[in-house]
């Protein structure tokens, strides 16, 4: 045989290969090739467990095609889609259908849900991240394990959750959310009703948000349980300037970009320890929250708010509490402390940064000179519900919350109270007859 024939055998044998792997493929689902073009199909409960089971599908494109029920799978068949070692950098679109009775039980193992991991570790958001879950119901999930554990995905890593809801019970030790454990994505109009029980880092939507991301439009209802860095919507907002080798700087005009949670609600029953808040348990210093509201009961030992527990300078801008509050120590109204920021001195000590500057000095920094900026955000245009919380005071300890206002339950009823502070009545809020607080303009009329 001439080397033609050898060239035309070879040529058809990959070509039956080719053929012979995308066969297998398309068999295991209703439809598609996987390509953006033509995502996978998938219709049943065991293409669902399939994909979970093979990770060299992880970085193709899926599509939801109808309602899927999954109460006849036995809960250690499910394997999260996506982990450490090889994330989901896919996309999953629910296209609004709904998966109900997932079960993931496997107490001593970390990053369970639905997902796993979603997008890539440590890189954050940006234009050509990968990893994208969106218009996808988990309805009454049950997801149990060690850490980093959520409802709908254990971490979200570089990409984005987008129009995705959960209802059912989370349960683990750290780093436990009723949506996600850990984010360092961007989690955008997303909404839970769930029971989330763990120890620390434990919130209703998220347990911990990464450094410079961003949750917007969100809601969390129900209950959630643990002892430390407990909050309503999200556990631990980590914004930080002690980056330690998660960060490198290149240059002195290198940013650490704050953490914003933006336009998000809770009305979550929050039970904790230390650190407990309506909305977020512990809010670090690079972070804001604004636009938000948290009307649902706080109760725990020390460092106990109806909107944030223990405040590391985080901004607090047009925000308002007014579920009742119970602490034994250091509680307040719409926060529990405050804690002062690390003095220049301190900053010294960790890699350079830049922020938005209020201070600046300079600092030895291997032989260079760079700019350090000491950021002191402030709690501009917020209201807590004196009456509803029985707390006479915004604030349990610490300074920086002078200029929050106590509002009687009659007052927060009148949009005028809020004007007169900024508050944008045309875009983002909104006042319904019969409800005693305003509304976010995204929410549903009742």
């Amino acid at each position: 045989m001439d080397l033609r024939g050898l060239s035309r055998m070879a040529w058809l044998g990959a070509v039956f290969l080719l053929l012979s792997v995308s066969a297998v493929s398309g068999d295991r689902f209703a439809g598609g090739d996987g390509t953006a073009v033509s995502p996978y199909q998938i219709a049943s409960a065991e293409q669902l467990v399939a994909l979970g089971a093979d990770p060299s599908l992880w970085d193709q494109h899926f599509v939801l095609i109808r309602d899927l029920d999954m109460v006849r799978v036995e809960p250690n068949a499910v394997s999260p889609i996506g982990h450490e070692e090889q994330e989901f950098t896919g996309l999953f679109d629910g296209q609004g259908h709904i998966i109900s009775h997932l079960r993931i039980i496997r107490p001593d193992a970390l990053g369970l849900g639905l997902f796993g991991l979603v997008g890539k570790r440590f890189e954050g958001p940006s234009s050509d991240a990968v990893g994208h879950v969106r218009n996808l119901k988990l309805n009454d999930v049950r997801i149990q394990g060690d850490g980093f554990v959520g409802g709908l995905a254990g971490a979200l890593g570089s990409g984005s959750i987008r129009n995705c809801s959960v209802t059912g019970t989370i349960v683990g030790k750290d780093t436990v959310g009723g949506l996600v454990g850990w984010a360092d994505g961007v989690l955008e109009s997303c909404s839970v009703t769930v029971q989330v029980h763990g120890i620390k880092r434990v919130g209703g939507l998220v347990a911990d948000v990464g450094v410079g991301r961003t949750v917007l439009c969100c809601s969390a209802s129900g209950r959630v349980y643990g002892e430390r860095w407990v909050g309503g919507l999200v556990g631990m907002c980590s914004g930080t300037l002690i980056v330690d080798g998660m960060h490198e700087f290149s240059s002195p005009d290198e940013q650490i970009p704050l953490s914003r949670i933006i336009q998000c609600r809770s009305d979550c029953s929050v039970y904790g320890t230390e650190a407990v808040g309506g909305l977020i348990g512990y809010a670090d210093a690079l972070g804001e929250i604004r636009d938000c509201y948290a009307v649902g009961p706080v109760t725990g030992s020390t460092n106990v708010g109806g909107l944030v527990g223990l405040r590391m300078g985080c901004g607090l801008v047009r925000c308002f509490s007014a579920g009742h509050v119970t602490g034994d120590e250091d509680a307040g109204g719409l926060i529990g402390e405050t804690e002062s920021l690390l003095d220049a001195d301190e900053l010294e000590d960790y890699p350079p940064c830049r922020h938005i500057i209020e201070e600046v000095q300079d600092s030895e920094q291997d032989g260079e000179t760079y700019w350090l900026s000491i950021y002191r955000p402030g709690v501009l245009a917020c209201f807590w519900d004196s009456r509803g919380s029985g707390m006479m005071r915004p604030q349990g300890a610490g300074s920086g919350c002078e200029d929050a206002t106590a509002l009687t339950t009659d007052q927060m009823r009148q949009s005028a109270s809020f004007r007169d502070q900024g508050w944008d009545f045309a875009d983002v809020w909104t006042m319904h007859s019969g409800r005693p607080y305003p509304r976010l303009r995204w929410e549903q009329t009742p």
